[in-house]
């Protein structure tokens, strides 16, 4: 796939972002969610991020803490905050932001322990969590505001991190010991780029995830996911996207290639296996197994992460596109920048930020506020100062531009400055306007992105006449003198793609993207599902009726007239459709057969950070059953992950198949087992308690949401 052996062997970078110098955002709507983040976040006091600190150092503590996580202390992340004033100010130059982030610093500083302690409390159990975000946020108060005291308060607080930092390292999410260690060394081994102080490379060389990346090296999903299953534990989805940018970290402080490799199956799992139509991930925080994905479309509400994903997506395809100088990765970008945090209000006053998770539904989904002041609350808007970060990429005298977004950057090429100014209304209209000023006539390479949805060829004219260009790994790149007031105009046709959830595994369920812009069904009370059936013949209809906005209408299979509209248009809580299926046949826990019936519990309860109620069957009695007779060629059995759980004995057509248990350490991750290859025909599956239980649990129990017959 790459065409970058040098690199490889070497570690070095063949395309470099921008690090916010030179690039301003222009007026857009990635800019009024900017402006939007920092109007919220100026708004923050410093008296309310530092208050539990000076509580737990025993001094003054003026103002009302924040609420939520935040103020409860376990997932304090204020480095975060460091992280976030310090990027405002990079991507907007409003000094009240650097002023904000060094009042915070000094603050802070002042409440950290003789020994170098900083947790926000006594009793805080993620150690590794909040050092994480101090380190990034550390580096960028150094890096982005030019503070003077960062770098020696960093160094005090990791010299107490190497005395105190948790000796277990579990292998993926457990909810126990260390949580999210593997993260680390992305932020260390920056450390030591710009310390050279081996403290922080051995500190990363400590949490490194190599067992991880030898499993992710296989490019086996089953087996991946059977090594977290072994463990009891879950990937969590953001974390190990995370601990990719690692991998990245690795290979850029040692030049093993083995890391770059690492880095691009990491985003093959991603891409190939994880994601939605939108670019996000992470139904209910975790990795999916094969079919996983369309079972929870249908069961649950909680698709995917937005603000934290993000974050480490931006991050991610920063590093593959600067260390392959591949255009592609900027495709997922893309797909983020309009469907992920760039479909996502800007966090409120409260803390509040939308979508922990996103709701994917097939009918009645909603975008809904998230907690107060979680990880989420501070990530998103991080993400909106990094729009900036993700537009142009520099190369050796050359211009590579990535996203289409109006904006400017400065930047020097054949020993002269060159401005480039875009001016575009993309993704609603297909053409995108580039002004050129140069000093003096300059020879040297402008790029554009070629994005893989492009429907055709993309056209490019300099003055309005056609200009030879060739497209090299995923750029279509223009070498020639430029001259001042050349006009360049690309244009990217577009069209509908009905695009599978697992196109490998299932006919259904299929969202609807244009170019690069995920399209809904609005809902009211009469709006009806619509089936596979309905989408073909919307597509094959599909007309656009608003020259000025991506909305569209089309006739489902009764006739009836189907309107689509742009995901980011949506406002929280307006109902809509993002995907569409049949109902194929799908047996809830109400409708399987129970044995004894009374030693079974259905259960109906609410869940942390759902809306939506669960509902499903339980029983720990040992012999007790739940069985149902199907016709086909494979059958899927979901519920939900407990720490409660024992062993379960699966019988097809009388015959014991499997021993498995749906032990783990946190209950909001679906569980799922699956048996495909059967002979067409009448089958019988019969679950049976077995009445034990593995090492770890605390119960017997099993439990059913419900099956699913595949024909």
């Amino acid at each position: 796939m790459r065409d970058s052996a040098t690199s490889a062997s070497s570690g070095r970078k063949i395309l470099t972002a921008m690090n916010y110098q030179g690039v301003e955002l222009g007026d857009c709507r990635q800019r009024r969610q900017l402006e939007e983040a920092c109007a919220t976040f100026a708004g923050v006091s410093n008296d309310a991020l530092l208050y539990p600190f000076r509580i737990r150092k025993g001094s003054w503590a003026p103002g009302i803490p924040l609420r939520g996580w935040y103020g409860e202390g376990l997932f304090n992340n204020l480095g975060q905050f460091f992280t976030l004033y310090a990027r405002l100010y990079a991507a907007t130059g409003e000094h009240r932001f650097a002023e904000k982030a060094l009042a915070l610093l000094d603050g802070w500083e002042e409440t950290i322990e003789e020994d170098g302690g900083f947790l926000s409390s006594h009793f805080a159990g993620t150690v590794e969590y909040s050092y994480d975000k101090l380190v990034c946020g550390l580096l960028d108060l150094h890096e982005y505001v030019g503070s003077e005291r960062a770098l020696p308060v960093l160094e005090r607080v990791s010299r107490w991190m190497q005395r105190h930092g948790g000796s277990s390292k579990p292998y993926a999410w457990s909810g126990m010991g260390p949580l999210e260690w593997y993260t680390l060394p992305e932020y260390l081994l920056r450390a030591y780029a710009v310390t050279s102080d081996p403290l922080y490379r051995e500190l990363a060389n400590a949490y490194r995830y190599d067992e991880f990346y030898d499993a992710l090296l296989e490019r086996d999903v089953g087996a991946l996911m059977r090594r977290a299953d072994e463990a009891r534990n879950f990937y969590q989805a953001h974390s190990h996207a995370n601990t990719l940018n690692s991998a990245a970290a690795v290979y850029e402080t040692t030049g093993d290639p083995r890391y770059l490799d690492v880095l691009t199956a990491g985003y093959e799992l991603l891409r190939e296996s994880q994601t939605f139509a939108t670019g996000m991930f992470g139904p209910l925080e975790a990795f999916m197994k094969p079919r996983q994905r369309v079972e929870v479309l249908h069961s649950e509400e909680g698709h995917a992460e937005v603000a934290c994903p993000s974050w480490a997506m931006m991050r991610l395809v920063r590093h593959l596109i600067e260390l392959t100088g591949e255009a592609q990765f900027g495709d997922w970008m893309e797909l983020n920048v309009y469907n992920g945090i760039g479909s996502a209000p800007p966090t409120r006053a409260d803390g509040r930020a939308t979508q922990y998770f996103a709701d994917y539904g097939l009918d009645r989904a909603t975008k809904t506020w998230g907690v107060e002041w979680s990880c989420c609350s501070t990530t998103s808007g991080i993400n909106m100062a990094e729009y900036v970060n993700q537009i142009y990429y520099a190369g050796p005298d050359a211009l590579h531009v990535c996203l289409y977004l109006p904006s400017s950057v400065t930047c020097e090429i054949d020993g002269a400055t060159l401005w480039l100014t875009q001016r575009t209304a993309y993704p609603v209209d297909e053409r995108v306007a580039f002004d050129v000023r140069v000093e003096r006539p300059l020879r040297g390479t402008i790029a554009f992105r070629v994005p893989a949805w492009t429907a055709g060829e993309p056209r490019l004219t300099l003055d309005g006449e056609p200009v030879e260009h060739v497209v090299r790994d995923g750029w279509a790149t223009v070498e020639r003198t430029w001259e001042d007031g050349d006009a360049i105009e690309l244009t990217l046709p577009m069209e509908l793609a009905v695009l599978p959830v697992e196109p490998a595994t299932d006919a259904g369920p299929v969202a609807l993207r244009y170019g690069p812009v995920v399209l809904v069904a609005p809902q009211d009370e009469r709006s009806r599902r619509l089936s596979l059936g309905d989408v073909a013949a919307v597509a094959s209809s599909l007309r656009r009726t608003d020259a000025a906005r991506l909305a569209f209408e089309g006739r489902a299979a009764d006739g009836s007239v189907v309107a689509l509209v742009p995901y980011y248009e949506l406002e929280p809580g307006a109902p809509y459709a993002m995907h569409f299926d049949d109902d194929g046949d799908r047996r809830s826990h109400a409708q399987l057969a129970y044995e004894p019936a009374d030693a079974w519990e259905q259960v109906d309860r609410e869940q942390y950070l759902l809306r939506r109620r669960r509902r499903y069957a339980v029983s720990a009695v040992p012999g007790a059953s739940f069985s149902a007779a199907f016709e086909g060629t494979g059958v899927l059995w979901c519920g939900y992950r407990s720490v409660h759980a024992g062993w379960a004995d699966v019988f097809l057509d009388g015959e014991l198949v499997e021993r498995v248990t749906q032990l783990g350490h946190s209950d909001l991750q679906p569980s799922l087992w699956c048996r495909t290859g059967l002979a067409p025909g009448p089958h019988v599956l019969r679950v049976v308690v077995a009445g034990e239980r593995p090492p770890g649990a605390r119960g017997d129990e099993v439990n059913v949401g419900h099956l699913r017959v595949l024909s």
